[in-house]
């Protein structure tokens, strides 16, 4: 049996020491002034709450978490989906699929909204993330947030692969 005994590790400048599953770095986005918006559109709309990271490495995730409210605006049978996109690109690949639906047969419905998706943009560029949102039907609007004094947060973590 060897036994290796060291008085300290030092990684050279140009490199760095990261376990899969580290996380390197955390990005939080604030959304304390209004920052309310309305939609009746039954395609996704984007919404105020967007924010970048720059990874440090390509084969980086990112780890994308939004936590908001919304509400379908005084109207039964009617929802409020939502959806993360990073740049143009919905990251779920069907338009009539939600990481998070929100729908009532009682009349205005607030709720709060938790959104999360793990991405892996291949890039050390800045890359955007948006909270996008649509109606589940034309003739009303749905709104995010809930209500004009409320708080929204994106927070973007990069992993480690």
């Amino acid at each position: 049996m060897s036994i290796l005994k060291v008085d300290s590790l030092q990684a050279s400048s140009a490199a760095r020491v990261l376990s899969p599953g580290h996380v390197v770095q955390t990005v939080e986005h604030r959304f304390d002034s209004d920052h309310r918006q309305a939609t009746s559109s039954t395609s996704y709309v984007a919404t105020q709450i967007t924010g970048a990271i720059t990874p440090t490495a390509s084969n980086s995730k990112i780890l994308v978490q939004v936590f908001t409210t919304g509400n379908n605006n005084n109207s039964s049978s009617h929802g409020l989906r939502t959806t993360i996109y990073r740049g143009s690109t919905n990251l779920f690949s069907q338009d009539n699929y939600a990481v998070v639906e929100s729908q009532s047969s009682a009349n205005r419905i607030h709720v709060p909204l938790s959104v999360a998706v793990l991405d892996s943009p291949s890039s050390t560029s800045a890359v955007t993330y948006s909270l996008y949102f649509k109606s589940t039907n034309s003739s009303t609007s749905v709104e995010i947030p809930a209500h004009t004094n409320s708080a929204s947060v994106l927070i973007l973590q990069e992993i480690a692969q």
